[in-house]
């Protein structure tokens, strides 16, 4: 073949590569900006989620509040049931007092992971105050709550206020939004080196594409203590979370 001939052949593949390159290349960028665009717009309806919660978890314990106070104060509560409104307020604003520190948790997340305080602790005597504090609360909502597993001598090797913080969050959410009547159990079984535990309600379910505030810390603390985090939830079927601890060897 002509030397000329053989340059322009070699010209042409390389100009023919040079295209299919070019459209190759083209092609990925609008994947790429396409999944970014996707990516951005879930972030947004997370975020409108998100501040969403953090108005609802703040005004509505408020609003009871202030309305408690101007009956208190107007006169329309009556001797026998103030204590009642009372312990109703302070239980409210512990409430908010909870929330704003996760809030804080969040934003420290966020920023940076905060130093965590590994010990060895009995996961018994942390559920054991947990139940105490909501006792109140399930009583109100005619909820029970039932622990299945539990062994006294398992340790987790944890952050223990963390780790409270976790199952606070889950029974307290599960009592209040999964209705009157709901049945809330802790099943806990040990594996080589952690525990799984699974929370259930048969309540009315919720949606795990929207977390709040509470349900994402406590997806968070689990992660930092290496343990996974699943949530099967649907209408009127109640709702389900999984995760696992580490145990103290």
């Amino acid at each position: 073949m002509d030397t000329t001939v053989t340059a322009l052949v070699l010209t042409a593949s390389v100009l023919g590569l040079a295209v299919i390159l070019r459209d190759t290349e083209l092609r990925d960028l609008r994947r790429a900006h396409a999944r970014q665009r996707d990516r951005a717009e879930r972030l947004e309806q997370a975020q409108r989620v998100f501040l969403g919660d953090v108005g609802h978890m703040l005004g509505t314990p408020l609003s009871a509040v202030a309305g408690w106070t101007d009956m208190l104060r107007d006169g329309m509560i009556s001797e026998d049931d103030r204590d009642h409104y009372l312990r109703g307020m302070q239980r409210e604003l512990t409430r908010v007092s909870r929330k704003l520190r996760q809030l804080i948790y969040l934003s420290r997340w966020e920023m940076h992971a905060p130093e965590l305080h590994f010990e060895p602790f009995g996961l018994a005597e942390v559920l054991g105050e947990v139940s105490a504090s909501l006792g109140e609360e399930a009583q109100q909502h005619r909820s029970t709550l039932r622990f299945d597993g539990l062994d006294p001598r398992w340790l987790v090797d944890g952050d223990r206020g963390m780790i409270r913080e976790v199952f606070h969050e889950l029974l307290e959410n599960a009592v209040r939004h999964a209705g009157s009547g709901a049945q809330v159990s802790v099943n806990i079984q040990r594996t080589e080196n952690r525990l799984e535990v699974r929370v259930r309600d048969d309540g009315s379910g919720m949606m795990p594409a929207a977390p709040g505030v509470g349900l994402t810390l406590a997806k968070t603390i689990v992660r930092a203590h290496g343990g996974g985090w699943s949530v099967e939830s649907a209408p009127r079927q109640g709702t389900e979370i999984r995760f696992s601890l580490p145990l103290s060897t």
